[in-house]
């Protein structure tokens, strides 16, 4: 289910560094729509629309200057060729699958324990390391902890 609160933290963490982002919607059906969005509160509203029908996936990092429609569409996705600067550093941690169930949705207590792994790798890094604070966002079969960067590709 999704949390506004977190969705919204996220969101306004990529727009501060990140002026463009890119939306990949995956429907359950196969279906893909992806659209580029300069606009915080359009984004927000579409995922609000088909966030509860589809699996959603945003950029981190902030790609070259592209025309942003602020709408989903089947065009192009981005590639990695699109991005020339990374304003966020991800770390996916996912659950430990046995072989053969790689591509299966993870249980709530392998997702649970891999959440608990994600929770270890940002305090480390929080608390020992003395990196930023990092959103923590739920993955479907984990975690990502995305940390505050400044490197160029």
């Amino acid at each position: 289910m999704l949390d506004n609160y977190h969705i919204d933290r996220h969101l306004d963490r990529l727009f501060a560094d990140c002026h463009l982002l890119e939306l990949a919607a995956r429907h359950e059906s196969e279906w893909w729509r992806g659209g580029i969005f300069d606009d915080a509160n359009v984004l927000r509203g579409v995922v609000a629309d088909i966030g509860h029908e589809a699996d959603l996936y945003t950029t981190i990092n902030e790609p070259t200057p592209r025309a942003a429609g602020n709408k989903l569409n089947r065009a192009r996705g981005l590639s990695n060729k699109d991005f020339v600067h990374r304003r966020r550093l991800a770390f996916d941690i996912d659950a430990n699958r046995a072989a053969g169930f790689e591509k299966h949705t993870s249980s709530n207590r392998e997702l649970m324990r891999a959440v608990h792994i994600a929770g270890r790798v940002q305090n480390e890094l929080l608390e020992k390391a003395g990196w930023p604070d990092p959103s923590f966002v739920f993955s479907g079969n984990g975690a990502h902890v995305i940390f505050r960067a400044n490197i160029a590709v």
